[in-house]
């Protein structure tokens, strides 16, 4: 799957909402999300079924990166990143 667009970021209530645009090709059945410091990036590795999951409450300066996942188990060619601020 390609890289995909629109990660974004935002606190609420209960910790970091995380949100993206679906992947545009057929087959993405979900996706790797992983979270870290900047030591650490993919220190935390979540997969999820929709284009959005509820992190818990992170600190300012930690990486998040979301990539999909197809039927067949590959993953996408690249990451999209964002730090949280």
């Amino acid at each position: 799957p390609s890289r995909l667009i629109d990660l974004k970021a935002q606190r609420s209530g209960a910790g970091v909402e995380v949100t993206w645009t679906p992947s545009p090709e057929k087959g993405v059945t979900g996706y790797v999300l992983a979270y870290g410091p900047a030591a650490e990036p993919h220190k935390t590795l979540v997969t999820v079924r929709s284009p959005r999951a509820v992190l818990p409450a992170l600190p300012a300066g930690t990486h998040i990166a979301v990539k999909a996942r197809n039927a067949r188990g590959l993953d996408g060619w690249d990451w999209a990143r964002l730090v949280i601020q």
